[in-house]
Order: C-alpha cells, then structure tokens, then sequence
C-alpha cells in the first residue's frame, strides 16, 4: 500500500512536497490552487512505471479527462532545465513480492531469507530533458528498503551504471541472525558482502561506479533482468563472465540486483495498476448502452466503467451497491439498480413461428430447451421505492453522479481510487453519508486508499463525527475509524508563487488541531452574522 509521495518540479509545484497517505485523504482547497497536480502525479508515475511513457499526455486512467501535455508543459514553469522527481513509499506488509527472479536466465528463487526482512519500499525517480535527443529520460533511480537506501542508478550521457549499492545493507544481515536473536548486526558479515568480495576482484570496477547496465536510460525495464556487464564497459555482452571460479556467486549477485531494482519497480508498477480514477463530471450510459467486450480503465474517469463493472458484477457486489444507495443510513437516494436479461428472439427463428402459431410442444421441457438457447441482453435498470423500473436518464442528476462513485469505493480490485468532487449534485444531508461509505471503502475488506479532492464541509465533518464516535467506544455501522486512518490537506497557491500543502490535523476527540487556512469553512458565519 502507497504511504507517501513525494513532488518536486511538477505542474504547480516547485521544491519538494512530502505528502504522506493515509486511508482516507482529502484534499482541500481554492479553486486552481494547484489539488489537481497531486492528483495528476499519480497519473504520471503509473505512465513512468507501467509504460516508460515519460512525456505523457493522456494518461491510461485519465482518459480524455486528463491530459498532462507532455513533459516540458508540466514540468514546473516550463522550464525544462529543471529536475523532476517522484518518490513514492510503500507498505509491503500486505503485499506479495513477485515470486521467481525478473527474466529466464536466472534460476534463483525470489525468495531468499534476506527477502522475509522487507517491511517497506520507496523508489524515486529524476527525470530530466535531453536537449540533444529532445526527449525527457530518467536521470536517476533510487531503491530503497526499510527506510534506508539500498541502490542507486544513474545514466550520464551514453552510459548507465549501478552507481552505489549497500552490500552491507541491514535486509541483509538480518537474514542470518539466529532466530530471536538481539545480536549486533556488525557480529555477523553480509552474506552478500561475501558474494560481492568473491566476483569483484575479477571486475574492472571504476572509481565512481560500480557496473555498466545495457538500458536506455536509469529506470529498469519491468518483467525482465537487470542487464549487467560484469566484466566491465569493454564486455561483449551483458551476464556472466566466462572461465570464472565464480559461476555461482555471479548468478547470485545478478538476481540479487534484479530483485532489488527490477523487483522494487514492479511492486510499484503493481500497485500503480490498481489505480481507479473518478472524474468530476460522471455521464450517464446511453439508452442503447452496450457493456465493451474488454475492461477499459479510462471509462472510470467519465463514471462508464462502473456500469460496465455492474454488468459483470456478482451479487455481492450489487447488494452492497443498492444497501448504500437506498438504505435510511446510508445514501437514502430510494433508488437500487438490478441487471435484466431478457431473451432475444429473432422473428425469423422457428421457435417464433411457433408461438405465434400456437403450436403445441409436446412436453414443457423441449419449450424450455428452446428458450434456453435464445441469446439474452444484459442491461441494468434502476427501481424507485415502489419497485417501478426505471432507465438512468429518467432520474436526476444526483443518482448518475453518485452510483460512479460508490461502485469504485466498493469494488474489490482497485488499491487506489481517485475521486474528484464525490459530492457532486449531492444535498448536504446525503454529502455526509458519503463521508461513511468512505469509510467503509478505505477502511473494511480488501482495505484500500481512497483519495479524494472535494469541497464538502458536510463529508468531513461527519468522519470528524465517526472519530469522535470510535473514541467514546460506539458501536459504527462503517466500523471504527480513528485519527491516524484519515489525511486532511489543504493546497493553496498565492498569486506568483508554487502551491503549497498544509496538513489539517485530528485529534482524538475528533477536532481540527489547528486553524484552516483563509477561514476555508467559516464562509457560514459569515453570511449568518458578518
């Protein structure tokens, strides 16, 4: 799960912003103030990490949503001598690392016991641009684990080297303390250290660098083994090195970089995959709305992949759906939505004409057989609160809006949802609920992070309240819900300045721990007593 994220040279933003992620994030502030740029840089890592895609415009999530332009429009002021840099952390606690070794050259197991020691990750990126190839390309690609960093690679003009690596790395030696054992690590040699003593004698190892890698630039290339070039720049070829002593330390060495550079990436890129974007405006399927044969992750951002989601979707899920959508204590909309599937018959099948015709089957059964061969349309209707049905342009604005939005919180197969202005055409009453289907959505089973940009003082205000509610031990149909489960940011930008991000603390009884900025929610006062 992604903790942190980290931006420098982005869109609005200039030095580096550490925004740490809780389950449930919001994200406050004035229009323009520069919310979308934090979003949108999550947009961008998965095109760094799942397609290389440096200069991306649109985004696979974003859609026709979301077009970032290309690098030298959002690297920050267009300046593209500037360095840009993402830095995201993770929680591996609940994460499976990739069970075999990146590629098919190496027969290492990935899990070795040094493995069991990881607890978290953070990778980062710099991406510069290349005036001369008129391209951006990762200047810089930092791993590291348990907070501490682990390697490093760099690329400087034709050439891309692993430029530091711990050998002594605590992962490392933890692996072969004895069980339970409160020893200090130095009493114990790195059994990687061992590895690295035996093949580096037999390596022309440089001053400021220690191998030579065959990429394009500093970020590996996932689902494939780091390329290495253990005998040096003048190598023919990545791999081993012939008529060596040291077969095995060697092989051992090049998974222990692919799993550490290429392995890290792939966590990220994973994590990055499971990302579910909800757009500000969510449209309504059309009457004639087909379900697309293959899943399209930027149907989210118009709110369509839902209804595509619903159309496949088990019962479970859609009972769930409707709980929230029609219950008292829940959105209380008075709407469900149910998926139909009537039988097709073509006038020209023989089984019509015999209908029409009134002709006798002989049993029931050979009718039944008969119809269960007819092709069936799946579509979804909505019911009111008599049970009439209903298609979605005939209800208002607020249920097309909102259905989008609890179907991503619900689902099961994002690790992150990203929503914009979950509120929307929502009345302040059923704005509050929301507050608890987030936390239901964030917080129950498969947990997950739901990050999102909103204006709701009513949203907030009722997690504030759930807060409030899990301190004094009360029982929650959302479930508890506590301080350090939900981020509050505020982002402001002055006029000429970069935008700025202000965490809103909670305390636990449920209470802002300081003042907003700009009086943000005190615009009620003032219209009451100003």
């Amino acid at each position: 799960m992604i903790t942190q994220i980290e931006i420098e040279n982005f869109k609005g933003i200039a030095d580096r912003v550490t925004i740490p992620i809780k389950p449930i994030t919001l994200l406050f502030g004035p229009n323009s103030a520069g919310k979308s740029t934090l979003l949108h840089a999550f947009h961008y890592a998965r095109e760094v990490f799942e397609r290389h895609n440096l200069d991306a415009d649109r985004t696979i999530a974003g859609g026709s949503f979301i077009d970032l332009g290309g690098y030298q429009n959002f690297v920050h002021g267009h300046d593209s001598t500037r360095v840009l840099a993402l830095r995201l952390e993770l929680d591996l606690s609940e994460v499976e690392l990739p069970e075999h070794s990146p590629g098919e050259t190496f027969s290492m197991p990935f899990d070795n016991p040094w493995q069991q020691e990881i607890r978290s990750t953070y990778v980062e990126v710099q991406i510069e641009w290349d005036e001369l190839n008129a391209s951006p390309y990762v200047k810089r690609y930092e791993v590291g684990l348990n907070g501490q960093m682990i390697g490093l690679i760099e690329a400087e003009k034709s050439n891309v080297v692993i430029r530091q690596f711990d050998f002594e790395h605590p992962v490392f030696q933890r692996s072969i303390l004895p069980n339970g054992s409160t020893d200090n690590l130095d009493d114990y040699p790195s059994p990687i250290s061992t590895i690295r003593d035996g093949v580096l004698p037999e390596v022309e190892v440089g001053t400021d660098y220690l191998f030579y890698l065959d990429q394009a630039d500093a970020l590996p290339s996932c689902d494939h083994a780091l390329q290495v070039y253990l005998g040096g720049p003048a190598a023919s070829r990545t791999g081993l090195i012939a008529d060596s002593d040291y077969v095995a330390e060697q092989e051992e060495l090049l998974n222990v970089f692919s799993q550490v550079f290429v392995g890290m990436a792939e966590v990220v890129r994973s994590e990055l995959q499971g990302f579910c974007y909800v757009g500000p405006l969510r449209e309504k399927p059309s009457r004639e709305y087909v379900s697309p044969r293959f899943p399209d992750p930027s149907r989210w951002a118009t709110g369509l992949g839902a209804w595509d989601m619903l159309h496949s979707a088990d019962n479970a899920l859609i009972t769930e759906v409707n709980i929230w959508l029609k219950k008292d204590f829940c959105l209380d909309t008075g709407y469900a939505v149910w998926p139909k599937e009537p039988l097709l018959l073509d006038p020209e099948h023989p089984l019509y004409n015999s209908l029409v015709s009134y002709q006798a089957f002989d049993q029931f059964e050979d009718l039944a057989q008969e119809l269960h061969k007819l092709p069936k349309h799946k579509h979804l209707v909505l019911t009111d609160q008599t049970g009439l049905p209903l298609a979605i342009q005939d209800v208002g604005e607020g249920i097309a809006q909102v259905l989008p939005v609890v179907v991503a919180i619900l689902q099961q197969d994002a690790a992150v949802v990203q929503i914009e202005q979950p509120e929307l055409h929502l009345h302040p009453r059923q704005q509050a609920a929301l507050g608890d289907l987030l936390i239901r959505g964030a917080l129950g089973k498969p947990r997950k992070i739901i990050l999102g940009e909103t204006h709701s003082e009513h949203l907030v205000l009722r997690i504030l309240r759930r807060i409030r509610q899990t301190a004094n031990n009360e029982q929650l149909h959302t479930g508890p819900v506590r301080p350090e489960d939900v981020a509050i940011y505020y982002v402001d930008k002055e006029e000429g300045k970069p935008t700025e991000v202000f965490e809103i603390a909670i305390g636990e009884d449920g209470e802002f721990l300081q003042p907003w900025p700009d009086s943000f929610f005190d615009q009620d006062y003032e219209e009451r007593y100003g």
